[in-house]
């Protein structure tokens, strides 16, 4: 779970491994609207991984879903990611022993 005012970090494995990618992400809040504020037009590449990361500082308590794709036409590569986002801190799991 995430928490409320944290930015989320999120990472894209671009399909083949491809470098030099326009990696779009779309951020849809609790409702399910899409947020465009928050939503990010490049990704940044790690180096030329193939592998793309931004982040988005949710704003409200529930569900935020992340949509990365290679926005070049014809847009491809959809992959969705759903993020549980709460008011409070996280909880450390308890010690066991």
């Amino acid at each position: 779970m995430y928490k409320v005012g944290i930015p989320i970090v999120v990472v894209y494995q671009a399909s083949n491994i491809d470098t030099g990618k326009t990696i779009a992400m779309d951020i849809y809040d609790a409702t399910y609207a899409k947020d465009v504020s928050k939503s990010v037009v490049a990704m940044t590449e790690i180096g030329m991984t193939g592998r793309y990361y931004a982040s988005f500082t949710p704003d409200t308590e529930g569900e935020w879903v992340a949509m990365m794709y290679d926005s070049l036409p014809p847009a491809k590569g959809h992959v969705v990611k759903a993020f549980t986002v709460r008011l409070d801190a996280i909880e450390s799991p308890p010690m066991v022993g």
